[in-house]
């Protein structure tokens, strides 16, 4: 499928060191997909109220 540019998947193997570090599979109950559209939405949301941020940055408050 799609992906966002600049994200990483933990299906495909990648964990990030803080998430072993803080007991991450104990923390998530779920997973959420982000299209790289949403992530382009929320993105632009963002720089409407004066935040601006990357697209990974929307495509985490697309998944909030």
């Amino acid at each position: 499928g799609e992906q966002v540019e600049g994200l990483r998947n933990l299906d495909e193997g990648y964990i990030p060191p803080i998430y072993e570090k803080w007991g991450g599979r104990d923390l998530l109950d779920g997973k959420r997909i982000v299209r790289p559209r949403e992530s382009v939405e929320w993105t632009r949301k963002l720089a409407g109220i004066g935040v601006f941020a990357g697209i990974s940055a929307g495509a985490a408050m697309a998944g909030a």
